[in-house]
């Protein structure tokens, strides 16, 4: 799942798109993912990069991350630990009502798998 899955940093629901842009690069970059979490440290969200990117540099330090967000369904999480056809299955329910699904180790964000890429690697599998 770690191949397949993009770096994710957890970000608070109550911070600003210049901090979560500093969070992401301070994680790694452009390729690193931000999920929005509650309180709880639960995902609710994650950041659109191409919202968060459209946000003039004057506000940005004013602007609530939620307002670059995509919401997440309760739930819509990936346990690390899954792997092969129960990793698979997860994300198939997971992924019923999200395009990206949150990987929890141990209740922390660790990554994101993006659905799409996930059927991609499948179908080239599939034609090996």
């Amino acid at each position: 799942m770690r191949g397949l899955a993009r770096p994710a940093v957890p970000v608070a629901s109550g911070a600003s798109v210049a901090a979560v842009g500093r969070d992401v690069a301070r994680a790694g970059g452009p390729h690193v993912l931000a999920v929005v979490v509650d309180p709880a440290g639960r995902p609710v969200g994650y950041v659109d990069p191409t919202a968060a990117a459209a946000v003039p540099p004057d506000v940005a330090e004013t602007t609530p991350v939620g307002a670059v967000a995509v919401p997440l369904p309760a739930q819509a999480t990936v346990d690390a630990a899954l792997a092969g056809q129960d990793m698979l299955a997860a994300l198939a329910v997971a992924g019923r009502e999200a395009s990206v699904v949150p990987v929890v180790e141990d209740g922390r964000v660790v990554g994101a798998l993006e659905v799409a890429r996930v059927v991609a690697a499948l179908r080239d599998a599939r034609r090996r």
